[in-house]
């Protein structure tokens, strides 16, 4: 699962989310995380790194759409 990868990534090497997200993003361009589970490893970045977080959640969530777009092994739009 992307998520628990994230989230494992984020824990075990200390990364932001963002970070963690980039790097399996680049391993495995065809991600496509649930949404809700990116609202809970925004959680869980906050609980690693305090309440404040490392910043990188809302860039996730709101700046780039096609990061949390279902899309097709081809990269386009499902």
């Amino acid at each position: 699962s992307v998520t628990v990868t994230v989230a494992y990534l984020m824990s075990r090497e200390n990364l932001s989310l963002n970070q963690a997200y980039d790097h399996v993003k680049m391993c495995k361009p065809n991600i496509s995380p649930n949404f809700t589970f990116m609202g809970q490893l925004l959680d869980f970045e906050k609980d690693l790194h305090g309440e404040k977080g490392t910043d990188s959640g809302d860039e996730i969530l709101s700046s780039d759409s096609e990061k949390l777009s279902p899309t097709s092994s081809t990269g386009s739009p499902i």
